[in-house]
């Protein structure tokens, strides 16, 4: 029995209980997980609160949160309803809500990357990875938070996580910089392991050479030999019969035997024109997207990508640059360029003035509020039959509720519109109703089809009618 299950002055029974049920139930996971992630991972776990059959578990990481959930929370939850003596639901909460800018697992479970393994890589020759697109240089927010658990996942345990894992939104929000990221990882801790990163075109090109060289054998042997394969720009495939044809072989070949595969497109796999084979195949595996990021993730990127170029950059330049650009991340890269060059020549500080007169040149400024949340609620409200009126009401019918959220979700992704904003334009519902339906919204769209495919047709329609 653990020294801590007496109840001292002050304390909380039910937390006082939860404490001693937490503490035999780690003691049943230490025979179910490795030493790595148990010590790591299941040991860093704080035992929050216990009402009402609801109880709160804190962990450090967001990844951590991902990983317990993913993989612990069924087992979790009824190992604890056996010793609190009730059937519980058990919830993972961050102990602190920064995200976090890496991935925070090492190759042997959660916790701090271990030492490289000085082994020779089996990566071919004229394999090229970007070192500068790692874990630790992506920046994470609400828009992409789980493509980078998933892809950390991966990093850890190719093959083991998510298989395929296939990413896909707009260009310049960090699809490739996950994949090189996933890379350079494996690259740095699991050395041994044979990895490709191609892009599409590449694939084709490599096809076609090997076609008409009359070197098959040798390109299939090389594409089907690896243990991770990444692939970008899924959707340059499409109209090409025969390299199709080879990529659906080959793809087969290593998901049979337990290889990990790794995609990405700038759209669903339901909306690729490819084989109903392929896009069937992609989807069998764990599908994510990443979103446009917000107006506080916009600055947070704007601020690592200045001080990586070493560049003193005021925070109402950041807010301008964030406002006025707002969905590509490789056009904020090369706005702090030309920043840092007119800054260097003219050697002044970066100013409000200066920010103006030269992105103005590069830059057409939005309009403000482009997407507006009437704008919002009005197709959220056709799409799921329901009046404008009633997503702003007190109503709790399912569709209503799902609507509701969907909304919430979309103002705030689509716009800059702040929580308590957003709440305001739904009937004045509270912030923390709003961070909650963005969360589960976030998280349904991963296990819901429907779901995912109504979000996304929502998103296009409220871009095309900016």
């Amino acid at each position: 029995m653990p020294q801590n299950d007496q109840l001292q002055l002050g304390e909380d029974a039910n937390l006082v209980a939860l404490r001693v049920a937490w503490e035999r139930t780690l003691n049943a996971l230490s025979s179910r997980a490795s030493k790595p992630v148990f010590d790591k991972g299941l040991k860093t776990v704080v035992p929050l609160a216990f009402e009402d059959s609801a109880v709160v578990l804190g962990v450090p990481t967001s990844f951590a949160k991902f990983w317990i959930e993913q993989k612990f929370l069924p087992i979790i939850q009824e190992l604890l309803s056996d010793h609190l003596g009730t059937p519980v639901r058990v919830s993972v909460r961050l102990l602190e809500e920064e995200p976090d800018l890496a991935c925070g697992l090492a190759a042997d479970g959660l916790g701090s990357p271990a030492e490289p393994v000085r082994e020779p890589r089996r990566e071919p020759a004229d394999f090229v990875l970007n070192e500068n697109y790692t874990f630790d240089t992506f920046v994470v927010g609400q828009s992409n938070r789980m493509a980078h658990a998933a892809s950390c996942a991966v990093a850890e345990s190719p093959g083991a996580s998510y298989n395929p894992l296939f990413i896909y939104g707009d260009s310049g929000l960090g699809k490739t910089h996950l994949l090189h990221a996933i890379g350079n990882f494996i690259r740095r801790y699991h050395p041994q392991t044979g990895l490709i990163y191609t892009t599409a075109e590449t694939f084709t090109s490599d096809y076609v050479a090997a076609v008409s060289e009359r070197r098959t054998a040798q390109f299939r042997r090389r594409y089907r030999s690896v243990d991770v394969w990444l692939v970008d720009d899924i959707q340059f495939l499409a109209g090409k019969e025969r390299t199709k044809e080879e990529f659906f072989h080959t793809f087969n070949a290593l998901q049979e035997v337990g290889r990990q595969i790794v995609l990405t497109s700038d759209r669903p796999p339901k909306d690729l024109e490819l084989d109903v084979r392929l896009s069937s195949r992609f989807e069998a595996g764990l599908v994510v997207d990443i979103a446009p990021p917000e107006l506080e993730t916009r600055m947070a990127i704007i601020k690592a990508k200045a001080q990586k170029q070493d560049l003193q950059i005021p925070p109402d330049v950041v807010l301008y640059i964030a406002r006025l650009i707002r969905s590509n991340i490789r056009a904020i890269e090369g706005a702090l360029l030309k920043l840092h060059a007119y800054a260097t020549v003219m050697q002044q500080p970066v100013s409000s003035a200066m920010a103006s007169d030269i992105l103005s040149r590069y830059f057409e400024h939005p309009q403000e509020n482009l997407i507006t949340p009437d704008a919002v609620l009005r197709a959220v409200a056709e799409r799921y039959g329901v009046d404008v009126e009633n997503l702003r009401s007190l109503s709790r019918q399912a569709r209503v509720v799902l609507a509701r959220q969907v909304a919430m979700y979309l103002l705030r992704h689509l716009t800059d519109t702040s929580l308590p904003a957003i709440g305001k334009a739904l009937g004045g519902k509270d912030h923390s109703t709003v961070l909650h339906a963005v969360k589960k919204i976030g998280k349904l769209v991963l296990e819901d089809a429907q779901l995912a495919d109504d979000v996304a047709a929502l998103m296009r329609e409220l871009k095309k009618t900016d």
